[in-house]
């Protein structure tokens, strides 16, 4: 096991290096939409309209899409078993063939080098214990972020009282009939909202800047140290918190993510402090999706708010 083999900072490089695959981002990605689709197949009642934010988002178009998250959870669930089947017997997919075949136009010399089975590499203990590292920053957000909000706005007002449960005025709070839909809602919360901001609006915050330094010229242009993340279809520099771009795109695209929660149907009512946790949550995400991957991202989601449920 690479944790007592080597000494434990090389063994964190190579963990971080590794699970970077897409492999592994996939699988986690899989098991997590399993469970919340299975947990609400077993769980669901006729009252309850929508489990999550996105949920909610999905029908209410429901010309478009009267089973909210299932059909995309279908879908997410086919496309990642896919790319995961073709990882691992080493062949390429539809993306990864293209990408030769416009190489070999600017390059006849040019020859594809075969791809490597995944099988070969694929290691059980980073696996699980990306679930593991989910777990952790999701208890210690839990453990910190309240405290270290409350005392925040106690330096601005001194008078401020520690507010209630984050979702005590929202119209759906207890609003979900047994623990198991709480379960599913953390599951379903956790992956979608991590795929639409923190992939999506990342992708899509990430172009609208690129194409404004191209216009008006006014931020660097992004360097060749970028790094491929798996299911961002752009790509995405190097994180440095110091670097203006990853400051603006994150304290966007967090402000954004505060702000959802307010704008779709049976929104949350607003507060300072239900702003500033959800700011300061989009924050932390945003910083954990671009240093390591979605799969990270959405278990410490998914953890969070099993906490939540549970203490709240």
């Amino acid at each position: 096991m690479v944790f007592v083999e080597t000494p434990l900072y090389k063994a964190w490089e190579k963990y971080v290096k590794e699970t970077g695959h897409r492999f592994y981002e996939y699988g986690h990605s899989l098991i997590i939409i399993l469970i919340y689709e299975l947990l609400l197949l077993v769980s669901r009642t006729p009252h309850v309209l929508a489990y999550n934010g996105v949920d909610a988002w999905f029908k209410y178009v429901q010309r478009y899409f009267p089973w909210g998250t299932l059909m995309f959870s279908l879908l997410l669930l086919l496309y990642f078993g896919d790319k995961m089947r073709l990882d691992w017997i080493g062949l390429k997919d539809w993306t990864e063939r293209m990408k030769d075949k416009q190489e070999q136009k600017k390059n006849k010399d040019f020859k594809p080098k075969a791809k490597s089975a995944f099988k070969s590499q694929f290691n059980r203990y980073y696996a699980g214990f990306m679930a593991l590292e989910g777990f952790a920053y999701g208890t210690l957000l839990i453990m910190l972020l309240p405290d270290t909000l409350f005392f925040i706005m106690r330096l601005s007002s001194p008078e401020v009282d520690m507010p209630p449960a984050l979702d005590e005025s929202a119209s759906l709070y207890n609003y979900h009939s047994n623990p198991i839909q709480d379960i599913a809602l953390a599951f379903g919360a956790g992956f979608y909202e991590e795929l639409v901001f923190r992939v999506l609006l990342f992708g899509l915050l990430l172009q609208i800047g690129k194409q404004f330094q191209k216009k008006y010229k006014v931020l660097e242009q992004l360097g060749a140290d970028a790094a491929q993340v798996g299911v961002v279809p752009v790509k995405v520099p190097k994180y440095n918190p110091k670097d203006t771009k990853f400051q603006t795109i994150i304290a966007v695209g967090s402000l954004i993510y505060a702000f959802s929660h307010y704008l779709i149907p049976y929104g949350d009512t607003f507060s300072i402090y239900s702003f500033l946790s959800r700011f300061f949550f989009g924050v932390v995400l945003y910083v954990i999706f671009v240093r390591r991957n979605l799969a990270i991202a959405a278990w410490t989601h998914v953890v969070y708010d099993l906490w939540y449920f549970m203490i709240s």
